[in-house]
């Protein structure tokens, strides 16, 4: 049986389907099914009929609205049906018979994207029905039932491959995450010059400063002690331990005593004595995130631009024109080591905010005391002296003490710079997923929330409203940073309920695979973003804790020895689920390090090979490249980001290394130039220019977005002044584009005498895309004597297009969407649709963060303000989507908006589910 757009359903027959008979039916969009005998259809209006009495089956429990895709299925072979409903917002639900009748099964419901049909079949030959589903964008997704006699359990298999984006091909994304096949042979790097310098400083260091300054090096990224030696900036250690002993002796509240290992910690005067490995991780190492730690030049921020007042309690701070380029100023701050500044020494002396760091714990009691004095001292949501804003993303704490701005990421590593000075321990917490980032501090013996983006009566102790009381926000994981590098899980502490996940992991021949990175992507608010990862043991398993996400994960497996994944799968909270992955190849024989032969002691000095499972020497997904620092310190200092990650295998820690090639350095210094006006006079007879135009392009059709080539001559005896290329639509000028500097003159010519060639491909989505239509073009020629002419008109068509490839953004004000944007479609929305759909794609773009908003003109006054806004998709991707179900009649805009574009424009990628017409109207 086949249901149809306009109503009717057709019951196909015969040896090849190709007889059929037709049932009338007056209903949009029907998907029939047989239940019991009884024929059934969903249709656009999110009700199921029986077909026989044009009525509604009203035995079934309401879903969402929309159109519903029923499927009559007996998954239990016990003669006593199911039924499966696909809906128009994307959720498949299986409804079930119980004594009170039918009734929704909520341990069973997918979700796949919109317009979501289901089917069963056994795919697997394993007696169980299987489910697939297909959806709006035309995918079809397998679900293997693994429920077994207790009732399905639907687990997705094979939908994830990898689509280029940030990365344009698999190796590419492959090499970020592994070593190179080179990389399978240990090495170390051998600079003995930064080695003998942190051995110095350590022979140098006083007896009481030795355990701080030597856990600071030791427990710090070898790249990021290498970096901070190039900058002449390794010194630092022993200056942060002495800033750390200096506190010691000006706050009354903690004290710092030496135990009997040798290991030193702080005595609180509540009595709490603090763990020593807390305190060394989280009180004395000068790191808090990406940054490396050094001693930075910010006297530019310290000027403040006029107008910079006190942030007016809560809300987003817009700045003025000034105040931005204030803000965005870039500058070298690695440059002068001598003349820079290292924050915690500064929080001992400067009062920019009317006191010290220093003086606003001074007179504090204990540690929680202190906390709150830093916080009203820091919190731009009371009266503290910080403003919030999105503009900005720095990384030194000093830079964004100075700006007095910063969004939650800036404002968590300020306090954590604040709270340790103030020896109180604190690390920043992050909600990669879901994109919110704040802080834990130590007291009272245990770890608490603290998120000084909210006022002080809700910001501590709160940890719900940093997560899942966050407005609507669902949370997949928290993680802890330490300054390593190293992730660390603290999901379960209070900020949302987990299931636990296991995820196996085996080659093509079925063994485990160890080392595997399993990195779940979360769909919250339709996004694909990276949340949490893991990697797999000798047992080939990664053990993991995530929380519900209504739209499901991406999970993404990368080995040595292929790739696996899927894109929709779900968990509930408070369930144990266990998820198996095969990769397309056979690993290695072996898998575990040994010699290829015993060196012999002739052989000490020579290289021995290693073999086996090397391969597990895996680089952190994040900070394998450098984050957030200028390309003027990477070509001074060499520094790639912190690449390797040891990972224990069998028992085995595998050399912890790192490596310098594979960054880009950008020179930023532009090329100098001069402008010169040069004045000749001449004299000469005056006659009009001449032009011609042709069409360059094979063919004179092109879609919409689409590029059309033209070429053209143009000439005069006494110059040209100006060359303009106009499109027409009938008599209107809908595109005028000035070609002057497009002209090639070329040795033929001559100061009395112009003779010149241009070509010009013509961007129909410029800006936004042109409707389908008849167009001519021509050229319009000035010359220096004021005459005029142009050329004959040339003709091309434009036609429809529901994908727009190549159109390019420019960098907008993202505080303000309205009223101009890098790319507008406006289009009518008359005849009714069942929806509409945008998304966007940027696999050729380069540090472009996209946003997409639609909006409807209400009020009808031809031009869209904020409050007409209908929907909109703003990740810090370039991956977004708008889907709208059954849009109400009127004007309509859809804006592309550039939030971050580096070295634009960019390019991005454009897919709707309609096409306009030559009057701009949307047609299915």
């Amino acid at each position: 049986m086949v249901g149809t757009r306009w109503g009717p359903i057709f019951v196909l027959f015969g040896p090849d389907y190709r007889k059929s008979t037709e049932i009338l039916f007056k209903h949009d969009f029907t998907a029939p099914t047989v239940l019991g005998g009884r024929l059934l259809a969903g249709t656009s209006e999110g009700v199921i009929y029986d077909v026989r009495t044009r009525k509604p089956a009203e035995e079934f429990p309401e879903l969402d609205s929309g159109s519903v895709f029923p499927y009559a299925v007996d998954f239990g072979h016990d003669g006593r049906d199911e039924m499966l409903v696909g809906t128009q917002s994307g959720h498949v639900w299986l409804l079930v018979q119980s004594k009170s009748g039918w009734k929704v099964d909520s341990s069973v419901m997918v979700d796949i994207g919109e317009m979501a049909v289901p089917a069963a079949f056994d795919f697997d030959s394993d007696g169980d029905l299987d489910l697939f589903v297909s959806n709006v964008d035309g995918r079809v997704y397998y679900f293997e039932n693994q429920g077994g006699k207790s009732g399905p359990k639907f687990v997705e298999k094979w939908s994830w491959q990898f689509e280029p984006g940030s990365y344009k091909s698999l190796s590419e994304y492959y090499n970020r995450i592994y070593l190179s096949p080179k990389g399978f042979e240990f090495y170390v790097l051998e600079d003995t010059a930064t080695l003998n310098t942190y051995i110095k400083i350590l022979q140098d260091a006083p007896d009481e400063l030795v355990d701080e300054i030597a856990f600071t090096i030791a427990h710090t990224p070898h790249e990021v002690l290498r970096a901070m030696a190039r900058l002449d900036e390794a010194d630092l250690v022993v200056e942060n331990a002495r800033d750390i002993y200096r506190a010691d002796k000006e706050l009354d509240y903690a004290e710092i005593i030496d135990l009997p290992d040798g290991r030193s910690t702080i005595l609180y005067a509540n009595g709490d004595t603090l763990p020593p490995e807390v305190y060394y991780w989280y009180v004395v190492h000068p790191r808090i995130l990406f940054e490396i730690p050094a001693h930075v030049v910010v006297d530019y921020w310290k000027k403040r631009p006029l107008g910079f007042g006190p942030h007016t309690k809560g809300g987003v701070y817009k700045p003025g024109d000034e105040e931005l380029q204030w803000l965005t100023h870039r500058e070298d701050i690695y440059r002068d080591p001598k003349g820079g500044q290292f924050w915690r020494t500064t929080y001992f002396s400067d009062s920019t905010y009317g006191k010290t760091v220093i003086d606003v714990v001074r007179d504090a009691k204990d540690p929680l005391d202190a906390i709150r004095r830093l916080y009203a001292f820091q919190c731009w949501a009371d009266s503290g002296f910080m403003r919030f804003g999105y503009r900005t993303q720095d990384i030194q704490p000093l830079q964004i003490y100075y700006k007095a701005y910063g969004s939650c990421g800036e404002q968590s590593i300020l306090f954590a710079s604040f709270a340790r000075t103030a020896l109180i321990p604190c690390y920043i917490a992050i909600d990669m997923g879901e994109d919110h980032q704040w802080n834990e501090v130590y007291f009272d013996g245990r770890w608490h929330h603290l998120d000084v983006n909210m006022g002080l009566d809700k910001g501590i102790d709160n940890p719900c409203k940093s997560a899942e009381c966050m407005g609507n926000k669902t949370v997949t994981a928290v993680v802890g940073w330490r300054p390593d590098d190293v992730l660390f899980p603290i999901t379960v502490r209070g900020y949302t309920d987990t299931a636990s996940v296991d995820v196996v992991v085996t080659d093509s021949d079925g063994k485990p695979l160890s080392g595997a990175l399993v990195m779940v992507k979360t769909h919250w608010n339709h996004r694909n973003s990276r949340a949490i990862w893991a990697y797999t043991g000798t047992d080939g398993v990664a053990k993991l804790g995530i929380g519900w996400q209504p739209l499901g994960y991406t999970f993404e497996i990368m080995t040595p020895f292929g790739v696996a994944g899927a894109e929709n799968l779900f968990v509930e909270e408070g369930k144990s689920y266990r998820f198996s992955f095969e990769t397309d190849s056979p690993s290695l024989s072996g898998g575990r390090l040994g010699w290829e032969h015993s060196p012999s002691s002739s052989e000490k000095s020579e290289q021995t090979q290693i073999q086996g499972s090397a391969f597990v020497m895996v680089r952190n997904p994040i900070t394998s490249v450098p984050y957030r620092i200028s390309s003027e310190t990477l070509q001074k200092v060499g520094y790639a980001g912190t690449r390797i990650q040891k990972i224990e295998i069998g028992g085995i820690k595998l050399l912890k290394s790192a490596t310098s090639d594979g960054f880009r350095v950008v020179n930023p210094d532009p090329f100098a130039y001069a402008k010169v006006k040069l004045e000749i006079p001449f004299t000469d007879s005056l006659e009009p220019p001449m032009a011609s135009l042709w069409l360059e392009s094979a063919e004179s059709r092109v879609k919409s977005g689409e590029e059309i080539a033209f070429g053209g001559e143009v000439t005069d005896n006494l110059g040209v002044k100006s060359v303009k290329l106009e499109i027409l639509r009938g008599d209107s000028v809908v595109k005028s584009i000035d070609l002057s500097s497009k002209v090639d003159y070329g040795k033929g010519s001559h100061i009395l005498h112009k003779v010149g060639e241009l070509k010009y491909e013509l961007a129909t989505g410029e800006g936004g895309p042109m409707l389908p239509g008849t167009y001519a073009a021509k050229l319009l020629v000035e010359d220096l004597a004021g005459n005029r002419s142009e050329s004959d008109p040339v003709e091309f068509t434009v036609l429809p297009a529901r994908k727009f490839k190549g159109q390019l953004v420019w960098q907008d004000n993202p505080d303000d969407t309205l009223p101009s944007g890098s790319w507008i479609m406006k289009f009518e929305v008359k005849k009714p649709l069942r929806f509409i759909l945008f998304e966007t794609s940027a696999p050729d773009a380069e540090g472009l963060d996209l946003d997409i908003f639609l909006y409807r003109d209400k009020n009808g006054d031809g031009k869209p303000q904020k409050n007409e806004q209908v929907a909109s998709s703003t990740s810090p991707t370039n991956n977004e989507r708008i889907y709208v179900d059954f849009p109400e009649p009127g004007t309509y805009w859809f804006y592309a908006q550039g939030c971050t574009v580096e070295n634009p424009p960019q390019p991005f990628n454009l897919k709707v589910n309609f096409e306009l017409d030559e009057e701009g109207v949307a047609r299915e």
